[in-house]
């Protein structure tokens, strides 16, 4: 007997849909067969939401469902099957209109006008239309569905004047054309952005200046960006991501402030995006040697988790979780990262492996006050997301050196020398890659016995660091190379 998806389908649900799940599978409309006197796909919608969760792995004797859904009737091979395929069928039904939006008031609306249009009642056409653009009219979230809904629209209303034109006007294409712009705009843009993100990790191959802000704005009217804030701010974030400015310091503290006066025009999600582009763009800078950006960072993370624009849901994202350590860390804000790490011990998300993470994240922390032993005993586990292997990695050789175990640590950062090698590029971006090559040659030139007392070498060693623009750990190298300079 076939049940695993119907089981895994229905424990999916919450509890509180499941009455309303009731009412749609004994409704007539939906579903014929309850015009009989006991309907077997309500009886079998009943039975397993008693007794849910259901174990994928449990076997419901098919026997004794047999008896539930047909009581006195002869066991027939194959019956409980069809009721259970009849059910799952309308269980995707229910999926679909509970998770559709035809409960917006514009949405109804719009399917309104279109049944109008179509059966030729003018004045109920454009009574729904009207009631339409008053809603986009007096919306202050400018966001992607009331981009999509203004050019959803635009469209019926052409529809409808087309229908009528005898070569007279532009049948308000002219309107729909710019609806069909500022929809593109705020999706290019937004997608742009996530693809800059995407490429810190992996490479991914374009053709030139495809994310850059004037492609993107060819051919679309300048009008548009004159009374339209929303997207004003989405290509400023872009032209920030894309590095389109001299004075890089100059367009972040722009976007910042732009952000905040503007605001109220962003959904709570958008304004969560935004902050983290703005986050992600610091590490960024951080990373290639602009050292200005570190405390911004900071700041940010501060400003974010005070206003709720970090967490979902009471809980944190576990790469947002090991970024905001390692950068409290960074600035030696010890007692605000125990802080941080006691407040959201068991919040972590985004990974299956959130107590690794949490221990990761606390032997950092114990690395930095100097509790080696105890930070090495949390080092004990497998990560799946590659970063925070990589980052596992470098600590135990970070360890190590510090307690000048020179043995192992020559095994670990061989180990880890042919973990980068054997990594594709599409697991482990290129830029990555020379990170953590960069530090594990630094590190190397710093154990080199010839370094040992000669300041020159010393020296050299610095200024190569400094002028490295991809660097990990870049900071914990100078520690090490300032620690030979005073020797």
């Amino acid at each position: 007997m076939r049940g695993g998806t119907l089981y895994k389908t229905l424990s999916l649900l919450e509890i509180e849909q499941m009455p309303r799940l009731l009412r749609f599978v004994s409704s007539p409309y939906f579903n014929s067969e309850v015009e009989k006197a006991e309907s077997p796909t309500v009886i079998l919608c009943n039975y397993l939401i008693e007794r849910l969760p259901i174990d994928e792995d449990e076997l419901i004797d098919e026997n004794d469902l047999f008896e539930q859904l047909f009581p006195s009737k002869k066991f027939v091979q194959g019956k409980v099957d069809k009721v259970m395929s009849a059910l799952l069928k309308l269980v995707r039904l229910f999926i679909i209109y509970e998770n559709s939006e035809f409960n917006e008031e514009i949405n109804q609306s719009l399917i309104l006008a279109k049944f109008f249009r179509m059966k030729d009642w003018d004045e109920k056409f454009s009574s729904e239309i009207i009631k339409i653009k008053g809603i986009l009219k007096n919306a202050v979230l400018k966001d992607e569905n009331l981009y999509f809904q203004t050019l959803a629209a635009e469209q019926e209303i052409h529809a409808f004047e087309n229908r009528k034109n005898y070569r007279k006007g532009d049948v308000n294409l002219s309107t729909l054309l710019i609806s069909l712009d500022q929809f593109y705009l705020y999706n290019k843009y937004k997608y742009s952005m996530l693809l800059i993100q995407q490429q810190r990790f992996v490479e991914v191959k374009l053709d030139e200046g495809i994310l850059k802000t004037n492609y993107i704005r060819e051919g679309v009217s300048k009008n548009i960006f004159e009374k339209n804030l929303t997207l004003n701010i989405y290509e400023l974030m872009l032209q920030l991501l894309n590095g389109e400015s001299e004075n890089l310091l100059f367009l972040f503290n722009k976007v910042q402030l732009f952000i905040e006066a503007n605001i109220h025009l962003l959904t709570l999600q958008e304004v969560k995006d935004m902050q983290a582009y703005l986050r992600n763009f610091c590490t960024a800078q951080h990373n290639l040697g602009d050292i200005n950006f570190l405390d911004r960072l900071f700041q940010l993370y501060q400003h974010n988790l005070e206003n709720g624009y970090i967490h979902d849901d009471g809980k944190i994202n576990a790469s947002t979780f090991v970024n905001i350590v390692s950068v409290g860390l960074r600035l030696k804000k010890y007692e605000w990262v125990k802080g941080f790490l006691d407040k959201n011990k068991g919040k972590i998300y985004g990974t299956h492996y959130t107590e690794e993470v949490y221990n990761l994240n606390a032997a950092n922390y114990f690395f930095h006050v100097k509790d080696y032993e105890q930070s090495w005993v949390l080092l004990d586990w497998t990560f799946e997301d590659i970063y925070l292997k990589l980052a596992s990695k470098r600590l135990e050789v970070k360890i190590l050196f510090e307690q000048n175990l020179l043995d192992m640590l020559d095994s670990k950062v061989n180990a880890l020398k042919v973990y980068l090698s054997r990594t594709d590029k599409m697991v482990i971006s290129t830029t990555i890659k020379k990170m953590n090559t960069a530090f594990l040659n630094y590190l190397s030139q710093i154990l080199n016995p010839n370094t040992l007392h000669n300041r020159m070498r010393i020296l050299k060693i610095k200024e190569k660091i400094l002028a490295q623009k991809a660097v990990a750990e870049r900071e914990w190298l100078l520690e090490k190379v300032e620690e030979l300079l005073q020797k």
